[in-house]
């Protein structure tokens, strides 16, 4: 009966070992990144205290961070539609828009006023946004 319970006991400590996920790092040396998004082939990263929006090739072994758009208040939220890269800005309360096509994107505020907005989702023609600090979702018409 203990040879059965020492059997037990091996069987509930080795196997969440063996189910583990393998965590595999694809690119370092950012600065307090907050938010990812896919696009193709290209991972877009917030850097949230340099105020920079980055992305990386994720067909490269070995990829290079690309800044996309840079001069951002604390970016913390990015949401990808087609070429367009929505990003909500926390610092200053705006949500801005670049084209993701372009070599030097030109960077156009959509909605200010916000009260620390962090995360961004689209659904038919709104933008939903998460405003932190007051605990609010807002949405805005994008037509």
């Amino acid at each position: 009966m203990k040879n059965n319970y020492f059997i037990i006991l091996i069987i509930i400590f080795t196997i969440p070992n063996l189910i583990q996920s393998q965590v595999t790092e694809i690119a370092t040396g950012f600065n307090y990144p907050t938010d990812l998004e896919i696009s193709g082939n290209y991972l877009f990263v917030t850097q949230a205290t340099p105020g920079i929006v980055s992305k990386i090739d994720l067909t490269e072994s070995t990829p290079t961070i690309t800044d996309v758009v840079t001069g951002l208040n604390q970016p913390r939220g990015i949401l990808i539609d087609g070429n367009t890269l929505y990003i909500a800005q926390s610092n200053n309360g705006v949500i801005s828009k670049v084209d993701i096509t372009e070599t030097n994107p030109t960077l156009i505020d959509i909605a200010t006023g916000f009260n620390y907005p962090t995360d961004l989702e689209l659904s038919d023609n709104y933008l939903f946004v998460t405003q932190a600090t007051p605990g609010i979702v807002s949405k805005i018409d994008l037509t």
